[in-house]
C-alpha cells in the first residue's frame, strides 16, 4: 500500500500543484454560481448599449497566461526553468497590463464623432 510517505518528493510537489489548482477553480466556480464574481468577464466587453461580445484582447491574454504559466510549471518540473524564461513571463505579464492600461486610457480621450467623450469604451 502506498502512502504520502513512500511517494517520490518530485510527485508531491505535483499532487500539491494539482490540488492547488483544484481548490483554485472551485473557489472561482463557487463564486460565479453566487454572483460575486463572473468569469464572463475574462473575455467579454459590454459596450454602452448593453451589448456584450468577445473581446479578441481579453482572450489573447488569458490565452498568453494560461501558456506561459504551462511552460513555467513544465520548465520547472523538468528542472529547466532558467532566469531567463522567469523574465520573459514577467515582462510579458507586465508588458500586456501596461499596453491595456496605455490603450484604455488614449481610448478615453478620444472624441465621439458627435462631440461626447468617448467614456463608455469596454475596460
Amino acid at each position: 500500500m502506498t502512502t504520502i510517505w513512500t511517494i517520490p518528493i518530485e510527485h508531491i510537489g505535483n499532487l500539491f500543484y494539482i490540488v492547488t489548482l483544484l481548490v483554485a477553480a472551485l473557489f472561482l466556480l463557487r463564486g460565479h454560481a453566487s454572483g460575486k464574481i463572473n468569469l464572463w468577464d475574462l473575455f467579454t466587453s459590454t459596450v454602452a448599449d448593453g451589448k456584450v461580445y468577445t473581446d479578441r484582447r481579453k482572450v489573447m491574454e488569458i490565452g498568453m497566461f494560461f501558456v506561459m504559466t504551462v511552460s513555467f510549471y513544465y520548465f520547472s518540473v523538468t528542472k529547466q526553468l532558467t532566469d531567463t524564461y522567469v523574465g520573459i513571463y514577467a515582462a510579458t505579464a507586465l508588458g500586456a497590463a501596461a499596453w491595456r492600461d496605455r490603450e484604455q486610457r488614449l481610448a478615453s480621450q478620444l472624441k465621439a464623432p458627435n462631440g461626447t467623450s468617448n467614456e463608455n469604451v469596454p475596460k
